[in-house]
This record gives C-alpha cells, sequence and structure tokens, in this order.
C-alpha cells in the first residue's frame, strides 16, 4: 500500500495541521503500526495505529487506511469502519470549511493560499476514501475539483488516477499517473501506482 505521511500538502498549507509535535508523534505511531503489521503482531498495530488517529486535532487518513488491512479479520472490523466514519466526516467538515472560505474571500492576495488549502482538504478526502474503496463517485468529484484548482501539481493528479482506477477505469487511469510522473519524475510512489495500474490493466486485458 502506498501512503502519504509527511506529505508536501501537509508541509505546505496552515489548513488542519497538526501541532509539529503531535505530527511528529503521529507519525511515529504509524509507522510502529505498519511494522507490527509486517511482524503479524496485529493487537499491537491496532493499537499503535488507534492510538496514531488520536494524537492530533485531525484524524491520520493514513492511519485509518493501514488499519484497513486488519479489517479481514473479524476482532479489527468495527474499529475500522469507526475510524473510517470518523475521519470521512472530519474530513468532509474541512473540506465544506475550505470551501466556504474560498468563496467568501475577496482579499486577492489570500485567495492564492485559500484556493490551494481547498485544493488539498479535497484531495486528502479523495485519498482517504479511494484508498479505503468507499464512497468512489464522491472521491472522483473531490479529487477532479482539486485538479481543476491546481492542474499542475503532481500530486493531486496522483491522487486523481487512484480515484479513476478505484472506480474501476483503469485506461483513464494510467494516462492520468503517466502525467503526475512526467510533472515529478522522480517520485518513486509515483512510479509504483504506475505499476500496479498496468498490471492490473494487463490483467483484465486492457
Amino acid at each position: 500500500p502506498v501512503y502519504r505521511v509527511f506529505s508536501e500538502e501537509q508541509v505546505e498549507t496552515p489548513l488542519g495541521q497538526l501541532d509539529l509535535r503531535q505530527r511528529v508523534a503521529s507519525n511515529y505511531l504509524f509507522f510502529a503500526g505498519l511494522v507490527a503489521i509486517e511482524e503479524e503482531q496485529f493487537d499491537q498495530a491496532a493499537e499503535y495505529l488507534v492510538e496514531s488517529t488520536l494524537a492530533g486535532n485531525e484524524l491520520n487518513p493514513d492511519a485509518v487506511i493501514a488499519f484497513r488491512q486488519l479489517a479481514s479479520q473479524k476482532r479489527f472490523e468495527k474499529t475500522y469502519l469507526e475510524l473510517l466514519d470518523r475521519a470521512r466526516q472530519q474530513h468532509r467538515e474541512t473540506v465544506l470549511e475550505a470551501e466556504q472560505a474560498y468563496v467568501s474571500n475577496n482579499d486577492r492576495q489570500r485567495k492564492n493560499t485559500l484556493e490551494l488549502n481547498l485544493a488539498l482538504a479535497c484531495n486528502q478526502l479523495a485519498w482517504l476514501l479511494a484508498k479505503c474503496e468507499v464512497d468512489q463517485q464522491e472521491a472522483l468529484q473531490l479529487s477532479r475539483r482539486a485538479t481543476e484548482l491546481r492542474p499542475d501539481r503532481a500530486s493531486l493528479i496522483d491522487t486523481y488516477a487512484r480515484c479513476l482506477f478505484a472506480a474501476g477505469n483503469t485506461v483513464e487511469a494510467i494516462r492520468q499517473q503517466r502525467q503526475a510522473i512526467a510533472l515529478s519524475p522522480h517520485e518513486r510512489q509515483y512510479h509504483r501506482q504506475l505499476a500496479e495500474f498496468m498490471a492490473a490493466g494487463d490483467e483484465a486485458g486492457n
């Protein structure tokens, strides 16, 4: 699975940011959870990932995405669904607040920042929904909105490609992923995602 801890979006914009210490703590617990999953210490992994989601004011979507790996085990399913519901609701509220701030602002100097904040808020929620394979049409709409606001940002196009893939449009997902790579050719995550899409396309005969 691909995660986006400490992505450029989180560092670049103040929207919904956690205090730096909180984010460090959240990410430490997140990575500890991933290690525990690899070592098949599932109860410990669940504890770390839940703590990661609680380490700041905004729920860490990567921790929810990682927790999904545990959800196939019955004892973790309820917790996963609760975390997903909380994250989905929280990030929807963030998108709404960002949209309202952007639409109501008349200050040209702030407009660019608010536009970026809105694009990144849409992108964050779209990534969560696409990776958790829920609300696919909402994810597509959010991601499309983000790329319309910032069409030259590789990270937003990368998310859009993921949303297309999750919705079953593998051909267009591959095209968009290649565009993201063209804008940011040294980002290894983008190449891994393209390989995933192409392998799926080969299996489907596309």
